[in-house]
């Protein structure tokens, strides 16, 4: 449920900066989990889930008549590695929102990291300061 609650929470911040009419391009949320290094057990559900979880919306009409596209990446659970995922997102895949991380040395460095217009949420890690 909380898992759940994230990912509504990550697509509410998303919708308030998206701008394009309905029918346009998907709606792009970028998932940084770790599939590999310490925390390697834990991606491939949150993964799984998270696809799960844009096939139901998108199967329900999606956003605001908008489908819902995932973006994995993972972070290694390394904070240099979650950096240069976390720009990938930002400046090759356009995301509007970010879901993660779960180390919370790499959510907080994040968070310094992201401007005020990407939405980041994460499910898993204390280390969300950011309003």
């Amino acid at each position: 449920m909380r898992k759940a609650l994230a990912w509504f929470m990550v697509l509410g911040c998303a919708l308030m900066f998206t701008t394009s009419p309905a029918g346009a391009d998907a709606v792009k949320i970028g998932s940084l989990v770790s599939t590999t290094g310490d925390l390697a057990a834990h991606g491939p559900p949150i993964n799984n889930g998270s696809m799960l979880a844009a096939k139901d919306v998108n199967a329900a009409g999606g956003v605001l008549g908008r489908n819902v596209e995932i973006i994995l990446r993972d972070t290694q659970t390394n904070p240099t590695a979650a950096v240069d995922a976390a720009k990938k997102l930002v400046d090759i895949d356009n995301v509007v929102g970010i879901a993660g991380a779960l180390s919370s040395g790499v959510t907080v460095l994040l968070d310094t990291l992201l401007t005020s217009n990407i939405c980041h949420h994460s499910p898993k890690s204390l280390g969300n300061k950011r309003p």
